[in-house]
């Protein structure tokens, strides 16, 4: 994606820049093996097999060989254009794969229906699954997992781009279970002086602790020693106040000319299983929204919003994604 930035060069031209995008890579370090997840509705997909296919297969989610061949041609294709390499990268969610629940209990599958906002009885039965799941011995167990998957890849990116900013955003399947998330702080609005804590803060604090490693530091990965890679992380300590609170942060870039905001999306979809207490501004992250907003408006700035679920109807179950009043809002 190409965009323009303000200012001017040594040749006062404006500097075209460009930023790299990645989605849904939905990564399993279980691929062909018992423990891979394979959809139902891929019969004969053999991504349990130890022969299942090197670089991976319809029906299963992606392997470590697929995102390492993804990335590299990320990074040839980039190479090639001038600037060399990206302004930056958004990770628009959706990293980690289906099923996480399925390393702890052979046979359940207790994400839920993905459908379940669309049909009454639907959303009542799988709500009650998704309770289930959230009350298992293996929660906490999954949660952990989830992270792990998710920081292995975010080292693979930065493995890729190590000198450049990555912006992530919170997709569904991020989450134990599925479209499930609590707010452990929802009671603490913008501005509150109370102290967040990581290990207070449920599925929100292990994502943050997946991205906030490796800052200054070399990560190096346990079953894949040869791949070591010096990071930036992608969370700082100062994004604790709002991704703790909701899962949302912002990054101001090229020297405060752009704004990007990255939105948790899934407290507004048709599928998010948790009640609100704060139904009109679950996470406060409407209010924070205006906020940064109002002061770019006021500064002249450039404004980049992202997220994994976006307002609009589904290209795929052809529903309306978010919930109406939040699309009014």
């Amino acid at each position: 994606q190409d965009f323009h930035r303000s200012g001017m060069d040594e040749t006062n031209n404006i500097g075209e820049q460009y930023f790299l995008w990645l989605s849904d890579i939905h990564f399993d370090p279980h691929y062909s093996t018992s423990q891979a997840f394979k959809a139902d509705y891929y019969p004969n997909a053999k991504c349990k097999s130890e022969d299942a296919a090197y670089i991976g297969s319809y029906g299963c989610d992606s392997p470590r060989s697929l995102v390492l061949a993804a990335l590299e041609h990320a990074v040839n294709v980039t190479a090639a254009r001038t600037p060399s390499s990206p302004a930056f990268v958004v990770v628009t969610g959706d990293i980690v794969r289906h099923g996480i629940d399925q390393l702890f209990v052979e046979g359940e599958f207790n994400e839920g229906d993905e459908g379940r906002g669309n049909d009454a009885n639907a959303t009542s039965a799988s709500n009650l699954v998704v309770e289930e799941a959230t009350e298992s011995w293996y929660h906490d167990l999954a949660m952990g997992v989830a992270g792990e998957i998710l920081q292995d890849a975010v080292s693979m990116m930065k493995s890729a781009f190590p000198e450049t900013e990555i912006i992530f955003s919170n997709g569904n399947n991020d989450v134990v279970p599925d479209y499930y998330l609590q707010l452990e702080y929802e009671d603490e609005p913008l501005g509150s002086t109370t102290l967040l804590t990581l290990e207070s803060a449920g599925m929100l604090g292990v994502i943050f602790n997946a991205l906030s490693k490796g800052a200054d530091s070399t990560t190096i990965s346990k079953e894949h020693p040869d791949e070591a890679a010096s990071t930036k992380a992608i969370l700082t300590p100062d994004d604790q106040s709002t991704f703790l609170r909701g899962g949302y942060y912002s990054r101001d870039l090229h020297n405060g000319t752009l704004t990007v905001l990255s939105l948790n999306t899934v407290l507004y979809t048709v599928n998010f299983m948790e009640e609100r207490k704060n139904k009109d501004d679950p996470g406060w992250q409407f209010s924070w929204m205006r906020s940064i907003l109002s002061n770019c408006r006021e500064k002249g700035t450039q404004v980049m919003i992202m997220g994994h679920i976006s307002p609009t109807v589904g290209s795929f179950r052809h529903h309306q994604l978010w919930k109406d009043h939040y699309v009014q809002t």
